[in-house]
């Protein structure tokens, strides 16, 4: 079996809040099972379908403020979603790996 992953993943857990692409208000609350610069795996309490596309705001405790990204579902498994980056600054995906 050939790894697909591109980036490492680190298991840091930490509080996202999500919501749809057209959607104002975050009303869905989350949090991490890894994280890589590439994309995130979250748990999920509402399910949610692939291809949908989300902004996420992302608050590890090891960044200087909430993280915000866009992203698209690539994958899900019951409550567990693997979410691919499409919009995020590389100073931020950076910073969601850091654990300083």
């Amino acid at each position: 079996m050939t790894e697909r992953r591109r980036y490492q993943r680190y298991k840091h857990v930490f509080k996202v809040f999500y919501k749809g692409i057209d959607q104002i208000i975050w009303r869905n609350q989350s949090c991490t099972l890894n994280v890589s610069l590439g994309g995130i795996n979250l748990y999920m309490k509402k399910l949610v379908t692939e291809g949908e596309k989300m902004i996420l705001k992302m608050y590890n405790p090891s960044a200087p403020e909430p993280i915000q990204a866009k992203a698209k579902v690539v994958w899900v498994n019951r409550h567990n979603a693997g979410l691919k980056f499409t919009n995020i600054g590389w100073n931020d995906a950076k910073n969601l790996v850091s654990k300083e």
